[in-house]
This record gives structure tokens, sequence and C-alpha cells, in this order.
């Protein structure tokens, strides 16, 4: 039980930022999105930067998180493995995700309770993304043994970090085939 609550953590701490961010990705850039959609840019460098971002995010807080340490030796290797399954599926995950989201958000409208964009779904996507790896790391953590299970879950990860550019090309299909429904969304919000 102990693990499964450092991996919720673990997951919690080195994505929170991300996982905040990820879920509105596309509609941070709600107000110029039409502009975006007619740029001659690459729309994959755009989700390959978002990538790199939302891996900084992890990278850093997980470093912060090593701290843990001093209570228990076990929770920056379960920290690291969480921060190598958000880096390689999480943010993945929050991108592709992030295509289906065509709410608005007025960047010039106050940010304190400002809940624009905000509904039920974006409560609803967070928490698969904190118990899926509590999840996949039961099985092999209680009946095998909890190291097993934290390789399991940095082993995803570590594939998802290799696969990246043919997991990156998958969102950037999957926003090619969405982007004129998100534009259309953001108009009408």
């Amino acid at each position: 039980a102990s693990f499964m609550v450092a991996i919720f953590l673990g997951i919690f701490i080195s994505g929170f930022l991300m996982i905040q961010y990820g879920q509105f990705m596309l509609s941070w850039e709600s107000t110029f999105f039409d502009f975006m959609l007619t740029r001659n840019f690459s729309i994959r460098e755009y989700f390959e930067a978002k990538y790199y971002f939302f891996a900084a995010f992890v990278v850093i807080f997980t470093l912060l998180s090593m701290a843990y340490g001093f209570l228990s030796l076990d929770l920056p290797l379960a920290f690291a493995a969480c921060a190598l399954f958000n880096m390689g599926v999480n943010s993945i995950v929050l991108m592709y995700a992030a295509t289906y989201n065509v709410k608005k958000i007025e960047l010039t409208k106050g940010a304190f309770f400002n809940y624009e964009g905000v509904g039920a779904n974006q409560f609803v996507m967070i928490l698969p993304l904190l118990l899926i790896p509590i999840f996949i790391y039961l099985p092999f953590g209680i009946w095998a043994n909890k190291y097993l299970g934290l390789a399991v879950l940095a082993g995803l990860g570590v594939i998802g970090i290799v696969f990246r550019d043919r997991l990156i090309d998958m969102v950037v299909r999957q926003f090619q085939q969405r982007k004129y429904a998100i534009s259309s969304g953001f108009k009408s919000t």
C-alpha cells in the first residue's frame, strides 16, 4: 500500500504542472488558433516543442522531489519511475486528449477564480493519469516484487520516450483530423 501511495505522489509531484497545462494545451492558444492554422509552420514542431516543455516540467519537479529521499530511500526510486512514465506515456496521452478540448480560454480576463474552459471532463481526465500507473504497478508489485512493478512503470516510460517521434506523429494526425472541429468549438464557446 505504501508503494501505491508513492506512485500516486510520484505521478502527481512530477507531473502536476504538465497535467494542469496539458489538458488545456490548445485552449491556451484559442484566441489566435485560426492564425496558427494559417501560418506556415509545422504543427509537428508545435507538438514536439510541447513534449519537451512537458519533459522539462517533469525533470525539474522530479529533481526537486528527490529531497523526499530523507523520508524513505524507496521514494526517489518510485519518483524516478513515475517521472519516466509521465514523460513517455502521460505526456502523449495529454497531447492526444487535448485535441478533444474545444473550450476557449480568454487570456485577457483575470486569472483569479477564472474557471473558463474548465469542465467536468478536465477533472475526469486527471483521474486516469494518476490511477492507471497504480493499476499497472499492482499485479507486479503485489504478486512479484515491488521493484519489478516500478521497473515495469519505468520501462513503459522508456518505451514511450524511445518511440516519441512515432507517438507525436500519431498526435499530429489526430490534430489534423480535428483541427476544424477545435476551431469551431473555440469560436462558439
